[in-house]
C-alpha cells in the first residue's frame, strides 16, 4: 500500500528511475531473513503475467539490520525497511542508480530494461510475504503472487 506514490520511468538513455515519495507498506509477514542474498525467480509483468527472469541476469534482494539493498542487473537499489508491532514490514526505496557495467539489454525498450521497470514496479505493489529457508513469495494485498525469490547456491 503506498502512501504517496511511486514513479518507475525507462528514459531514453535506458535508466530506471524509480521515486517512492513516502513509505511503502512491504512484506508484511512473520521474519525476513536477514544476510540471506535472494534471487528473485518470477516477477510479475506489465500485463499482468507471470515471467521468468531472463537468462543471464539477476534480480537480488537482500535485507540487513534495517536496510534492504539489490541489483536489477541493469541498476542497483536501496532503501530502509523497519517492522512495525503488527508484524507489517516497511519499505522506503531510497536510490536507484545504474550498475557499473551497462550491458545493450539496459538500454531504452531493452529486455532487461523491461525486466528491471516490472520488478520495481511489483517490489512498490508488495504488502504480504510467505518465506521458508529457501524461498519467499511476495503478494499485493488481493494474495496475487508478485515476486518469487530463491536462496541460490553457489558453487
Amino acid at each position: 500500500v503506498l502512501t504517496d506514490s511511486t514513479v518507475v520511468t525507462a528514459t531514453e538513455e535506458g535508466v530506471i528511475i524509480a521515486t517512492v515519495t513516502d513509505t511503502v507498506r512491504i512484506l508484511g509477514g512473520a521474519y525476513v531473513a536477514e544476510n540471506i542474498v535472494w534471487y528473485a525467480q518470477e516477477y510479475i509483468d506489465s500485463n499482468g503475467e507471470m515471467a521468468e527472469t531472463a537468462a543471464d541476469s539477476a534480480i537480488t534482494a537482500l535485507f540487513n539490520s534495517g536496510t534492504i539493498s539489490g541489483s536489477t542487473t541493469c541498476s542497483n537499489y536501496t532503501g530502509r525497511y523497519s517492522v512495525d508491532p503488527e508484524g507489517i514490514f516497511m519499505v522506503e526505496l531510497t536510490a536507484i542508480a545504474p550498475a557499473s557495467a551497462t550491458r545493450e539489454e539496459c538500454s531504452g525498450g531493452g529486455v532487461l530494461a523491461i525486466q528491471e521497470a516490472d520488478y520495481l514496479a511489483a517490489l512498490a505493489r508488495a504488502v504480504t510475504f510467505e518465506s521458508t529457508e529457501s524461498s519467499m513469495d511476495v503478494s499485493d494485498a488481493d494474495g496475487n503472487l508478485l515476486i518469487h525469490y530463491e536462496v541460490v547456491e553457489t558453487e
